[in-house]
Formats: C-alpha cells, structure tokens, sequence
C-alpha cells in the first residue's frame, strides 16, 4: 500500500485548510504530474487560496483609493492657500 499525499497549504500562512483543486499526492508523484493538475488558473493558484487573493485585491485596491483622495485633498488645501 503506498502513503496518501496531502494537497499543500496555503502560503498566506492564516487560513487553517488545504488548497483545493490540486492533486492530492505524494512529491514524488507530484513532480511527474502535468502542471495543469498542480495549480489553480488563478492569480497566485497553486500557492494561496482564493479567499486569500480576494482580500488582498480588495486591500490593494482601498489603499490606492487612500493614495488618491490624500492626493486631492492636499490640490485642495493648496488652492485654498492661495486664494
């Protein structure tokens, strides 16, 4: 009987489970499988977990709006001054 392979966990290192829609297997038999069954068609697949990737577009994306409204309301200020 041979060993039962565990799917990999996820590299964020705060979700708990195991990544899923990758094979299950021992590294062995991980390095001959075809790189289609070793990662997920997603941004950061086969290492993170969707919910993951998720939160860190949504917190990529907030502080860009961050960056922005700093922008303006710093050409405001500066408007005013010289008024």
């Amino acid at each position: 009987t041979k060993k039962v392979g565990k799917a990999p966990k996820s590299a964020c290192g705060i979700c708990p489970g195991r990544l899923r829609g990758i094979r299950a297997v021992r590294p062995q038999v991980l390095m001959r499988l075809f790189k289609t069954k070793k990662h997920v068609s997603r941004a950061y697949g086969g290492s993170m977990c969707a919910k993951c990737v998720r939160d860190r577009i949504k917190r990529a994306f907030l502080i860009e709006e961050q960056k922005i409204v700093v922008k303006v309301l710093k050409a405001q200020a500066q408007s005013q001054k010289f008024k």
